[in-house]
């Protein structure tokens, strides 16, 4: 699960003006966090059904998605890596496709196959020793979007016995997206998505505002300052958030699937992306490799972050939407 690096005092309600539209917020727990849905609209009773469709598509992500519940459709794909072929669903399917495009994007740096080395660290954090070699080498060897093939028919494998696919990196942006897709279908341009403080959705704005305004501030740390998002997703990630202590040292939650290693420094990063899977892929990307944004045109057109290290290499994108000065100092 993300760190709750964003709160958000957002969605402060511009008043109703003349065309009548009213707030309507309603909050839930799912998948392990609390998933938050503001959004404006004529009819509060029509809103209200609205909202329940949207819980619907999150609670059936969580049955679909869940690494937690031993009969989830991944974890069936799970059980059954090395064994050949088998048929998944259509919203699996597209979710796979997708998370091995953005493992492409990202170098590798977001890899939805990461599950063994999750699992090692795990276990090292357990027995308070790291990972032998050995060990970290043969997790590796489990782990790379290559050997997670899709054929066209919707038959999807899992290469070799061992693999197992960790859907914490994007699940909950996925869901955000989805729930988008429902509003923009049923014509609601007024909305915000907040799962978890950490991945979050603006359609439009609140009326008779420029922007959803929300308060930038990493658990434990005074705000950063107010950001303003319009149609576009963020994901916001604190590399410590959620650590492990092994030997004395703390490791973070993020696992470079390539590396085999946990991130041990202390790196903060906020991304806004036009889709909250997108966003929550380049977070990784972010903490993990640093890239420059010249690197690849197309993936960074339309994309900005903000990122702070301890040790210093700290950056912020041209037009980032902070409202108050942030010193890259900190």
């Amino acid at each position: 699960m993300f760190c709750a690096a964003v709160s958000a005092s957002a969605a402060i309600p511009a008043p109703v003006g003349a065309d009548h539209l009213q707030p309507i917020r309603e909050a839930r727990y799912t998948m392990g966090t609390v998933l938050e849905v503001t959004l404006y609209d004529h009819d509060a009773r029509q809103a209200r059904q609205l909202l329940e469709e949207a819980f619907s598509i999150a609670q059936r992500l969580d049955d679909l998605l869940s690494n937690y519940k031993p009969e989830s459709e991944i974890n069936r794909l799970n059980r059954g890596a090395g064994a050949g072929p088998v048929t998944a669903s259509p919203e699996l399917y597209a979710f796979l496709e997708l998370a091995k495009s953005l493992t492409q994007k990202t170098d590798g740096a977001f890899d939805i196959t990461v599950g063994p080395l999750m699992d090692l660290w795990q276990k090292a954090s357990e027995q308070g020793q790291p990972p032998k070699n050995l060990s970290m080498r043969t997790a590796q060897s489990l782990v790379g979007s290559a050997d997670l093939i899709l054929y066209p028919d919707r038959k999807v494998k899992l290469k070799k016995m061992g693999m197992r696919i960790d859907t914490g990196g994007i699940g909950k942006g996925y869901a955000v997206d989805r729930m988008a897709d429902l509003f923009k279908r049923r014509g609601i341009i007024h909305a915000l998505i907040n799962f978890g403080q950490s991945s979050i959705l603006a359609l439009g704005a609140p009326p008779h505002a420029p922007a959803w305004r929300l308060l930038l501030q990493f658990p434990g740390e005074e705000p950063l300052g107010v950001l303003e998002i319009k149609d576009e997703a963020l994901s916001a990630s604190s590399s410590l958030g959620k650590s492990l202590e092994i030997d004395g040292k703390r490791y973070g939650h993020l696992i470079d699937p390539r590396r085999g290693t946990a991130v041990s420094k202390k790196i903060r990063t906020v991304v806004l992306a036009p889709t909250a899977s997108v966003a929550e892929a380049l977070s990784k990307y972010v903490i993990l490799r640093n890239p420059p944004e010249e690197r690849d045109r197309d993936l960074w057109s339309h994309v900005k972050i903000l990122r702070l290290s301890e040790d210093g290499e700290n950056r912020r994108s041209e037009g980032f939407p902070l409202t108050s000065h942030v010193s890259l100092d900190k």
